[in-house]
């Protein structure tokens, strides 16, 4: 043994922990990030309860923005999105935030009851739709 102790954690480095903590990251990727021993995280984050009070902190925080980003993604979409796939595309970015604001709040992302909508890609394809169905309701 050496006997050569690293110097106590930085006001930066332990912000680094809390944050990536927060995000869910471990304490072993934590360490490769800062160059610390897992050993030195673990510690740093068991040392007193108001670190993991900050970190409960940030991740609520960040719960909240990750809602506020999937509701703003989807008040976003206009009639002429829909027409279009990135419409698909912010959908999903939607629904990975909901999943990641999930997450950070401890609940569960699971799936309860799963959905498949048959969305016309036209006007047209809608209209033939509804006609569809009006003659199949008819014919009942």
């Amino acid at each position: 043994m050496s006997g050569h102790k690293r110097p106590s954690l930085t006001e930066q480095e332990k912000q680094i922990i809390q944050t990536l903590t927060a995000e869910g990251r471990s304490p072993n990727y934590i360490s490769k990030e800062i160059g610390r021993s897992r050993n030195t995280v673990t510690k740093y984050l068991q040392s007193s309860p108001s670190v993991l009070e900050k970190i409960q902190e940030q991740r609520e925080d960040l719960a909240e923005q990750f809602k506020s980003l999937a509701q703003r993604l989807v008040v976003s979409i206009t009639d002429a999105d829909i027409q279009k796939s990135s419409a698909l595309q912010r959908l999903t970015g939607a629904g990975i935030c909901v999943d990641k604001s999930r997450l950070l709040e401890n609940l569960s992302t699971s799936n309860k009851a799963v959905i498949i909508l048959n969305v016309p890609d036209t006007p047209e394809q809608y209209r033939a739709m509804c006609e569809a169905r009006k003659k199949a309701n008819e014919d009942e």
